[in-house]
């Protein structure tokens, strides 16, 4: 998303789930006190337009994308893409020759990708399930 979503109450706990933040934690990285912040999150007070986008730059300066449903998640790196695809070309060089020479098969591609897609699934789930918990 481009631009400053104003954030929900909802939202700033989900992303400090995710980061696994306490209300201290964002405080320390922001100019907003901690008081402010739990009653912001008990939506008992509005945040005011620079503390909204002292937040929302703070959760964005630690790859967290906020959506205008109300989701939030880690963004999805080229970097991050480019770094799994360089680790699963070590490992697969590696178990190609360590493998063969021991007589077994070595593992199959769509091992490793399917091994990468089912860890992806799981940090979405852990991510979703974070920001269903009461914090």
């Amino acid at each position: 998303m481009t631009g400053i979503l104003t954030l929900t109450p909802k939202q700033c706990k989900r992303a400090r789930a995710l980061l696994k933040w306490n209300p201290q934690d964002l405080a320390s990285r922001t100019r907003i006190p901690v008081k402010h912040i739990e009653k912001f999150e008990r939506n008992q007070v509005k945040l005011t337009k620079p503390e909204n986008k002292e937040l929302f730059d703070t959760f964005s300066k630690k790859n967290l994308v906020f959506d205008s449903d109300g989701t939030v998640e880690f963004q999805r790196s080229t970097a991050y893409e480019e770094e799994a695809q360089g680790a699963y070309t070590q490992v697969e060089d590696a178990t190609t020759t360590d493998a063969t020479s021991f007589g077994h098969k070595p593992p199959t591609a769509d091992t490793e990708a399917e091994k990468l897609a089912r860890e992806h699934a799981e940090r979405k789930r852990l991510a979703e399930e974070a920001g269903k918990k009461p914090l």
